[in-house]
């Protein structure tokens, strides 16, 4: 599940997977797929971190990425090398950095403007 080695012995993951299995006995509705049309309309700022072997999105992390580029106007992306889906799991403190320069990069770019409410 996890290329982090001691992924097993983790509470976490016990409880990620029970509650995985737990909800196939319920009705999963399918991860949404965001039209061409959509994507361009996001007008904040975006951040798409996908891990190198993430084999969840068609085509694989590259091109995900790269239909990222190509139709969110404010995208930032960062291909992680090594990581699965589970980027929390696989390298928190890299996700970490990530979400921390998004955030970063934010701040300095949507300032409210002065004659603004």
């Amino acid at each position: 599940m996890s290329s982090t080695p001691d992924a097993p012995a983790d509470p976490g993951v016990n409880l990620l997977a029970v509650s995985m299995l737990s909800s196939r006995l319920r009705r999963v509705t399918p991860p949404s797929v965001f039209t061409d049309d959509e994507l361009r309309r996001i007008t904040m700022p975006v951040t798409v971190v996908i891990g190198d072997r993430d084999v969840i999105y068609r085509g694989g992390p590259q091109a995900a990425l790269a239909r990222a580029q190509e139709f969110i106007p404010n995208v930032r992306t960062q291909q992680l090398p090594g990581v699965n889906h589970f980027l929390t799991l696989d390298c928190p403190e890299r996700l970490i950095t990530e979400i921390s320069a998004a955030l970063t990069y934010c701040s300095q770019h949507l300032r409210p403007s002065a004659g603004g409410a």
